[in-house]
């Protein structure tokens, strides 16, 4: 019998509460003035930024959760940092 229950939920197992392959969704960040300026810059420095050892990535890392940036770690202490056609069109934006 606990079968028949269970093939009657009105809800699917956990983990299945989605369709296959689609993204999963977290907070909604709001692109700031700062943004723009720092994307403005790496744009205009060739629409790639490299940066290497112990340093503060939160700027860059707000790019990245914008869809502007998208970062490819090189090693462990190394991240390299290219500007997407979503980040193209927010730099030219006034």
């Amino acid at each position: 019998m606990a079968g028949e229950s269970e093939s009657r939920r009105s809800h699917p197992p956990p983990g299945r509460d989605r369709a296959e392959g689609e993204k999963v969704e977290g907070p909604v960040v709001m692109a700031e003035p700062d943004d723009f300026k720092l994307i403005r810059e790496i744009v205009a420095a060739g629409g790639s930024k490299y940066t290497s050892g112990n340093v503060d990535r939160r700027r860059y890392q707000r790019l990245v959760d914008l869809g502007w940036l998208n970062a490819f770690s090189t090693n462990i202490s190394d991240v390299h940092y290219q500007v997407t056609e979503r980040g193209r069109a927010a730099a030219s934006r006034s």
